[in-house]
C-alpha cells in the first residue's frame, strides 16, 4: 500500500512538471511575439493597462523636420533680388530747351579752368546760337567758333569734324580762354583776345571798331539772362 501512494505521488509530480514546463514555453512564445510587434504595442502594469504616451524627444526626426518647414515662409520667385536691390533713383526730366543741352559739359569743363559757368553759356550762344555745326565765314566751327588753327594750339591731333563734337569743342574753347586769362587778367581783354586773336592789342585802332567793343558787352547781357534761368528759345 505504501509503495502504491509512493508511485501515485511520483507520478503526479510529473504531470505538474510537465504542466509547469508547457505554461512556461507558452509565456515564451508570448513575449517572443509582443517582441517581433514592437513599441505600438500597450504597455502592461501589474496594476492596471495604459497606453505610454511618447514624450517630444522621442518624436522621429522627419515630423521634426515637417514641423520646421510648416513654419517657414515662402518667398516668389527673384523676391530676394527685389528686397536686395539698390533703391532706383528717378532721374531729373533733362530741360529740352535749344540753350540748355549742353549744360553738363559747360559746368564739366568751366570747374576744370575756374570759369564763371553762365559766362561760357553766354558766350556760346553769343558765337554759334548753341549750334554745335555753326561754321563761320573765315573757318570758325562748332559752339565756340574756333579756327582749326587755333584749336591746334591746344590739341595738335584735332580736326574739322572733331570741332563739331560739343564736348571737344567746348574742352578746348574753354581751356584756349583760360590762358587769355592768365595773360590779361581781365574778362572782357580775354574775351576780346578771343574773339580776334592777342595779337589785337597791338593795334590801338581796333578799339575804335565798335564790333570789338560791343562783344564782351554782347556775352555780358546773355550771362544775366542765364542767370535768371531763361532761354533766347522757346
Amino acid at each position: 500500500m505504501y509503495l502504491f501512494k509512493n508511485l501515485e505521488s511520483k507520478y503526479e509530480l510529473q504531470r505538474k512538471n510537465k504542466r509547469a514546463s508547457s505554461r512556461y514555453v507558452l509565456a515564451a512564445a508570448i513575449l517572443l511575439a509582443l517582441g517581433s510587434i514592437g513599441a505600438s504595442v500597450p504597455i502592461l502594469s501589474s496594476k492596471y493597462t495604459r497606453h505610454s504616451s511618447p514624450s517630444p524627444v522621442s518624436q522621429p526626426l522627419s515630423s521634426l523636420e515637417n514641423r520646421t518647414l510648416q513654419t517657414e515662409v515662402i518667398l516668389p520667385k527673384n523676391s530676394l533680388q527685389v528686397l536686395c536691390s539698390p533703391p532706383i533713383h528717378v532721374q531729373a526730366q533733362k530741360d529740352k530747351r535749344k540753350d540748355y543741352q549742353y549744360d553738363d559739359l559747360i559746368e564739366k569743363y568751366c570747374s576744370k579752368n575756374d570759369f564763371d559757368f553762365h559766362l561760357i553759356k553766354g558766350m556760346i550762344y553769343t558765337e554759334s546760337s548753341f549750334n554745335p555745326k555753326a561754321r563761320g565765314k573765315d573757318g570758325e566751327i562748332g559752339l565756340m567758333q574756333l579756327k582749326l588753327s587755333t584749336a591746334r594750339l591746344i590739341d595738335p591731333n584735332v580736326t574739322e569734324a572733331d570741332l563739331e563734337n560739343p564736348e571737344i569743342n567746348i574742352r578746348i574753347g574753354t581751356e584756349y580762354l583760360s590762358k587769355h586769362f592768365s595773360r590779361f587778367q581781365s574778362a572782357d581783354s580775354a574775351l576780346v583776345a578771343y574773339n580776334c586773336g592777342p595779337n589785337i592789342f597791338k593795334n590801338k585802332k581796333v578799339f575804335s571798331n565798335t564790333k570789338v567793343t560791343r562783344y564782351p558787352a554782347r556775352i555780358h547781357n546773355a550771362r544775366q539772362v542765364y542767370k535768371k534761368g531763361k532761354s533766347f528759345f522757346s
